[in-house]
């Protein structure tokens, strides 16, 4: 996966979850379905060095509301 095509399916992830947010009838998505893209697209760069500023907020911010990644696992793989 490049990193071009990594930061779109972040944008993807982010504007799916968002529609099925406005329909009660898709919560399944958020929980299965969204929860699996969530991780594939985390494990596809654990170090976060090919995903911009913009997908690792979108990842952050996922994380935080919906819980797919331990929080104080998420991100430990950065080097600074």
């Amino acid at each position: 996966m490049t990193a071009t095509e990594l930061n779109r399916d972040v944008k993807r992830l982010l504007k799916n979850i968002k529609a099925a947010e406005v329909w009660p009838a898709n919560q399944d998505y958020i929980q299965n379905g969204a929860r699996k893209e969530f991780l594939r697209l985390y494990w596809a760069d654990t170090k976060f060095e090919y995903m911009n500023r913009q997908s690792i907020l979108i990842m952050l911010r996922l994380n935080l509301k919906y819980h797919f990644e331990p929080t104080h696992m998420f991100g430990i793989f950065i080097e600074i």
